[in-house]
């Protein structure tokens, strides 16, 4: 009984400490949250207020409210400025909305590289077993595809901008496949010369359409134009370099065929991923496209040019009197795209005589081996990939000349001092120089070039570009090859460095920089549509 007593007692005093304990607590917890709350207050209603402000200025602008706006002046008229596109967000929130047809392309890109690295060593071995052939001819049938590509650039800069660039990307893989089957199962040069034409085409359509979608699809980002393109020819240089050593397990194992036929599948491939892409072709370029081909088509019918055409308004170039260079006529219409003309040809002469003269100065003056070769050539693609990422990034941030210029510069010096070299060791490092600034002055160029242009005339002038660049590579081995004959190796790569040189006075004084003027137009065309 006493120890029932004290229990019970013991339990009554504990269950009323407890309960004045939980009191206690409750009653701190609501003083602390009471005092908490009124600390948070007024920062919650500045939040509150912020997020207000950002949803009213992305309603504006047509963003979402998450993103941040920098507001700038406008570019053209010094005012003061409504929130526009200068999103500062990074390169890979920039290209989100394109990484699907970006990733594909550079796909395509790369498979069709692999194809024609593979395809030049096996070339030469094909056609002196198989068909028999001499060294002429090999170089004959190594400079057709560069001829149909000269030929059919133009035709295919406006095809693309009255039907789309979405059908240049498959059928373009897809005759390049054909051609290398039907350059595979040939036996003699008159057989295979019209392939090799027909390659050249496949190109020519492959190019054509991928530059122009890549360009359309950097419109109103111009600030990552570079990088996206750059990645493309990073994309290019991968595949070629792997091509030599895929064509060589095949070829010891399978016969020089093989390496078309296999070249031949990955381009089906190819053709058939680029279907998915989507068409980024602008309804105002097809209209101004068709606007060209209806008032060329009226010329055609009446045999003359109209009155306003004879006699063109002040400021405006007279079309060129020259039978089948009418193409070539945006080529004079700006000094930019004419200085991006001189640079591109220069370019193209001076890296078509480089292969040429390289490999013949290498061997037979520094004594070389085969090997030796292969690895001086490897190394100098890689060399093209490293500069390429450089000068797409440097081009983004600081602008095209800034890399263009000092790129034309290095590869002016490094030409010359290859020149001069007195051993192989020199020799390989300035050409490997040349190669890390020859790969940063392409991105750099190209995005130059997309940004000269309005999107209306951007199909016939790139293009042409293409084209002067193709005939660069096409005279580029000849000249070279026939002063190499008459002179030495070495003095052929003296005169390219020459023309390099001029090349870049030329772009450092015609030239301005395209760079803001594709942020301004960018700007514009948004501020258009959100004030439809």
């Amino acid at each position: 009984m006493l120890y029932a007593a004290v229990r019970n007692k013991a339990w009554r005093s504990f269950s009323s400490d407890a309960r004045h304990s939980r009191l206690w607590v409750q009653s701190e917890l609501r003083k602390s949250w009471s005092g908490s709350a009124r600390c948070l207050r007024p920062y919650a209603r500045y939040c509150a207020s912020s997020i207000a402000r950002s949803a009213k200025q992305s309603s504006t602008v047509g963003l979402p409210s998450e993103c941040s706006v920098k507001v700038q002046p406008d570019p053209i008229s010094g005012e003061s400025s409504t929130p526009k596109s200068s999103i500062e967000v990074s390169a890979w929130e920039q290209i989100k909305p394109i990484r699907r047809e970006l990733a594909i392309t550079i796909m395509s890109t790369g498979v069709l590289a692999l194809g024609i690295g593979a395809v030049v060593p096996v070339l030469p071995l094909f056609m002196r077993e198989a068909a028999g052939s001499s060294n002429t001819a090999v170089g004959l049938a190594l400079a057709a595809p560069s001829l149909t590509r000269a030929l059919l650039n133009p035709m295919m800069g406006e095809w693309a901008d009255r039907h789309g660039r979405k059908p240049l990307l498959i059928w373009g893989p897809l005759t390049t496949a054909a051609s290398q089957i039907l350059t595979g199962i040939c036996t003699s040069i008159e057989g295979i010369m019209p392939w090799r034409l027909l390659l050249g085409a496949g190109q020519a359509v492959q190019g054509t359409g991928s530059q122009m979608l890549l360009a359309d699809l950097t419109q109103k980002v111009p600030e990552v134009r570079a990088r996206v393109m750059g990645t493309t020819q990073s994309s290019f240089m991968i595949g070629f370099s792997l091509g030599p050593g895929l064509s060589g397990f095949l070829v010891d194992a399978y016969g020089p065929q093989s390496a078309f036929f296999a070249v031949a599948a990955g381009c089906t491939v190819a053709g058939f991923c680029n279907g998915f892409l989507r068409e980024t072709l602008p309804p105002e370029v097809r209209a101004a496209a068709l606007k060209r081909l209806q008032a060329s088509q009226s010329r055609d019918r009446l045999g003359v040019a109209s009155d306003n055409e004879k006699q063109p308004a002040a400021g405006k170039t007279e079309t060129l009197p020259l039978w089948g260079l009418q193409w070539a006529e945006c080529l004079r219409k700006t000094p930019d795209i004419n200085a991006a003309a001189v640079v591109q040809c220069a370019s193209a002469l001076a890296f078509g005589g480089g292969f040429t003269v390289l490999p013949l100065l290498m061997t037979e003056v520094y004594g070389a081996t085969g090997a030796q070769l292969g690895l001086i050539f490897s190394g100098s693609a890689l060399c093209n990939l490293a500069g390429s990422g450089i000068g797409a990034v440097v081009a983004d941030r600081f602008g095209r000349k800034a890399v263009a210029v000092p790129a034309l510069a290095v590869q002016a010096i490094s030409l010359a001092a290859m020149a001069a070299s007195p051993d192989l060791f020199t020799i390989v490092a300035f050409s490997c120089v040349r190669s890390v600034a020859g790969g940063a002055l392409m991105p750099a160029l190209n995005a130059f070039c997309a940004d000269a242009v309005t999107p209306e005339e951007r199909g016939p002038t790139l293009a042409a570009l293409r084209t002067v660049s193709d005939l660069g590579w096409l005279v580029g081995p000849i000249m070279a090859g026939l002063l190499a004959d008459v002179t030495s190796p070495a003095t052929v790569l003296l005169a390219n460095g020459m023309i390099t040189a001029i090349a870049c006075a030329h772009f450092q004084v015609c030239a301005q920089e395209t760079l803001q003027k594709a942020k301004a137009a960018a700007v514009a065309t948004d501020s258009k549509k959100h004030n439809l």
